[in-house]
């Protein structure tokens, strides 16, 4: 069961439309911005085996840009995004950019949601979570990246997102947003194979560090 925010039809519609309306502007500055990339580990040559990004929430602005810089069309790619309001919102700039979504969180869905990226990880496809959405605290990493790490057997692959020049909404996650002609900076952290019976609260720690470090 696909799960939506508790509001009326006209109203998902509108934050659907507003959604459109954001990846359009987005990817007019995306244009502009001058892309500086890190991958000492190879995680991009490595493609196209399916990966778990972790990525904070408050750096997702500039994620579909580099999904289209460097991994579409030659990729699946599914991001968990909640059933919230705001979710919709930001389900419908993903799908401007080509990105499923499976809606839920740990307070709503996450059973479905997991199983979808699951499901997602099987068929071949990307999936990019933000450990520390969508309700923080922020840079702490939840259990549920861990989990979905032991299920899938693949490993999580810290990514970070550095941007110049930036415009810091005042939201829970303080959400970046790239001004035009921004330096940003994709870094990606060494991948961190998760064992079926590795200590849960270990592994989140390392993916703090090196999402914090990468």
């Amino acid at each position: 069961m696909a799960h939506r925010p508790k509001e009326t039809e006209e109203r998902i519609a509108r934050r659907r439309r507003d959604g459109r309306i954001i990846a359009a502007v987005l990817k007019v500055i995306g244009w502009t911005l001058r892309y500086e990339l890190r991958d000492p580990h190879g995680v991009f040559d490595s493609l196209p085996h399916p990966h778990i990004y972790a990525l904070w929430h408050n750096r997702l602005a500039c994620s579909p840009l580099w999904y289209r810089r460097l991994v579409a069309p030659r990729q699946r790619h599914m991001g968990l995004i909640s059933a919230s309001g705001d979710g919709e919102v930001l389900a419908a700039v993903m799908g401007v950019f080509g990105i499923d979504a499976a809606r839920g969180s740990s307070s709503r869905g996450g059973t479905e949601a997991m199983k979808k990226l699951l499901r997602a990880l099987e068929e071949g496809s990307d999936v990019t979570v933000t450990p520390d959405g969508p309700r923080g605290p922020l840079y702490r990493a939840q259990p549920g990246v861990v989990q979905l790490a032991k299920l899938s057997g693949r490993p999580l692959i810290p990514a970070r997102i550095e941007l110049g020049w930036k415009v810091e909404l005042r939201t829970w996650d303080r959400f970046q947003v790239p001004l035009p002609f921004s330096r940003c900076s994709l870094r990606m952290g060494e991948p961190i194979a998760v064992a079926s019976d590795a200590d849960d609260a270990d592994i989140v720690r390392r993916l703090e560090a090196a999402m914090t470090g990468c």
